[in-house]
């Protein structure tokens, strides 16, 4: 059964023109207000046959398929990948179950990353060398054919470079974050030498290692973790560095890179927040690309930016408040804001979803989506992922997966 989610008035938030810095201000915005500038339907939620726990620790979503990360872990409820399918009448069939070997406890399908009839999936904390501390992690791509997604690659760094006088990575958590253009994939390893990052980026033709991305060694902080989350669109690729307030040395202000394919991913452009100081401000939290424009959470909301002139720069900037990593999305039309921690109906971190119109600058709140039946904790909004007209949501519990659709 469908459900609309449609608002019922309108509010704008503060913005900047292009260039010029703004005040931010709080959004218009409470458990109980609907804007009517839009409508979207829940078309379902996202449970495998049999349902698993843990079924969303991860989505993904393509032209006409869904991928949710399932499992706990546990020999009763492995680490697995859920794949759905669209069918004509709009509602999504569970297709296949995607599993790791019966030893992996490497929290398969921690991200995912769907391109076509391409696959990705992350597999973070799985060690292979004897060193329960030290987690190395691998990506494993799958391929869809007649049969259904088929194991093609199981992804590895080819090789890396460790830091003056260090002798070994530690843990490097590689494919805690995935992505996939035409052409590349790119897999962030947040954890590599204490938090200090690095991201690989590989050639789609066979999955050979391209690039090895770090920070200038003069920048690089521990616990900053570079790479944890990146993003492709067109040969453009985000990449995240938020930073932490641990004992680092400053700067500790987020910073976010955007790299190119057009000179080999060389050289980055470097974008911080508008009124960055230094400090910790959780600048790069999340971060999303489509096309010219770049959306980035900070502890207050997200700062917006386009590529004009041959550089990326700031456009406007939205109070939405604090966000987690996957909890931002873009398309060509809408900016897909995740609250997990927003009181809806008075239940504390019921969680919901804002959605913008970016046919506005600054962008108009178009409508706010939550969960089916809110309860206090859910998370609702903890990952968000788009593509086309349809909008994927986990909750903070890791439980449940759901697809909403644009009228």
């Amino acid at each position: 059964m469908k459900h609309s989610f449609t608002d019922r008035s309108c509010a704008r938030v503060a913005g900047l023109g292009k260039g010029h810095l703004f005040p931010r201000l709080a959004l218009a915005s409470s458990a109980f207000l609907f804007v009517s500038c839009g409508s979207f339907e829940l078309e379902q939620e996202l449970v495998g046959t049999p349902a698993a726990e843990s079924g969303g620790r991860a989505i993904a979503l393509g032209k006409s398929l869904a991928a949710v990360g399932v499992g706990s872990g546990s020999v009763d409820s492995p680490f697995a990948v859920d794949v759905f399918e669209r069918n004509r009448r709009g509602g999504w069939s569970f297709v296949q179950r995607l599993t790791a070997s019966a030893d992996d406890r490497g929290r398969f399908g921690t991200a995912l990353a769907l391109h076509g009839n391409t696959l990705v999936v992350g597999a973070p904390e799985n060690d292979d060398s004897g060193t329960p501390e030290v987690e190395t992690g691998y990506v494993a791509v799958f391929e869809r054919g007649a049969g259904g997604f088929v194991r093609t690659h199981t992804v590895l760094p080819e090789s890396f470079t460790l830091p003056p006088g260090e002798t070994t990575p530690g843990e490097f958590s590689f494919g805690a974050s995935v992505s996939l253009d035409e052409q590349h994939l790119a897999v962030g390893a947040k954890r590599f030498h204490g938090g200090r990052g690095r991201v690989f980026v590989f050639d789609r033709s066979d999955y050979s290692q391209q690039v090895e991305l770090a920070e200038p060694a003069a920048l690089e902080r521990f616990d900053a973790n570079f790479g944890d989350t990146v993003q492709l669109s067109h040969g453009t690729l985000l990449v995240t560095r938020p930073d932490t307030p641990a004992n680092t040395p400053p700067p500790k202000n987020g910073k976010v890179y955007v790299y190119t394919s057009a000179d080999g991913f060389a050289t980055a452009e470097v974008l911080q927040s508008v009124t960055a100081d230094g400090s910790f401000d959780g600048f790069g939290n999340a971060g999303t690309i489509f096309g010219g424009t770049i959306a980035v959470r900070d502890e207050l909301g997200v700062q917006l930016f386009e590529r004009s002139a041959g550089a990326w720069q700031p456009l406007a900037q939205i109070a939405t408040g604090d966000g987690d990593r996957f909890s931002i999305a873009l398309d060509a039309e809408h900016l897909f804001v995740g609250e997990p921690d927003a009181t809806v109906a008075g239940l504390a971190g019921a969680g919901q979803v804002l959605v913008f119109d970016r046919s506005d600058v600054p962008p108009t709140l178009e409508t706010t989506l939550r969960a089916p039946a809110p309860e206090a904790g859910l998370g609702f909004g903890e990952q968000v992922a788009v593509a086309l007209r349809t909008l994927g949501v986990t909750t903070g519990d890791f439980e449940q997966a759901f697809v909403f659709r644009r009228n």
